[in-house]
């Protein structure tokens, strides 16, 4: 199977590759992986980026886009269209996998299923069995249908909470909760406060993603 790495990334060169290098280093070798790797135009970093992402990069399948995104709601989805893996997962500096991540992942697909999300542990959201899809692992066809990763009207806060209840309405989530992605985020100690985290979850961002939220909520998630 071919597995599609959806990769936004800001003002984190090094820990993206470093994600990068560490997640292919534990891939099975039994399934082609496909590293999209989107960036905003305007990143202080966007040259280093280029830099370390040439010189170091090992996947014949690794795509770089650059575009005048606005948020990571954005990038993400940017690098969404671009895909041609048969399995999407997004894949953030932040994540760690876990040995032979592709095929544990593959085995657990629903063998009569063409539409599904596999919703596995990222040691934060688990915890509290919070309704949130924080590392959404799902089919082709689920993207196809939606025509879009997080949609599109959010700007990062609330946009895995809303596709959790668009997944839950479908009947497309699986759980797997044998497999930990850990989410290693400020919340949980495991990283420090950065620009990134701090635009993503701003108070400002905070308010609009709830308002979205709720006003789709009303609406059914449609």
């Amino acid at each position: 199977m071919k597995v599609s790495l959806i990769h936004p990334s800001r003002q984190r060169a090094e820990q993206a590759m470093r994600t990068y290098k560490s997640w292919l280093s534990k891939a099975s070798g039994k399934h082609e992986i496909e590293h999209i790797l989107s960036l905003d135009a305007n990143d202080i970093q966007l040259p280093y980026y280029k830099v370390i992402f040439d010189k170091h990069g090992t996947n014949d399948n690794q795509k770089l886009i650059i575009s005048n995104n606005r948020n990571c709601v954005e990038a993400t989805n940017v690098a969404a269209k671009q895909a041609t893996g048969e399995m999407l997962i997004y894949f953030s500096d932040d994540f760690d996998c876990p040995v032979n991540w592709d095929e544990e992942l593959v085995k657990s697909i629903p063998v009569d299923k063409d539409k599904w999300c596999l919703w596995v542990r990222d040691g934060i959201t688990d915890r509290d069995n919070k309704q949130i899809l924080c590392i959404p692992i799902i089919s082709k066809t689920i993207y196809d249908t939606l025509g879009y990763f997080w949609y599109p009207e959010y700007k990062s806060m609330f946009c895995d909470e809303d596709l959790y209840w668009v997944y839950a309405n479908n009947r497309w989530i699986y759980r797997k909760f044998h497999l930990t992605f850990e989410h290693k985020h400020f919340m949980n100690g495991k990283a420090k406060k950065d620009d990134t985290y701090n635009t993503h979850a701003s108070p400002q961002r905070y308010n609009e993603g709830k308002a979205i939220f709720e006003r789709r909520q009303r609406e059914g998630f449609k």
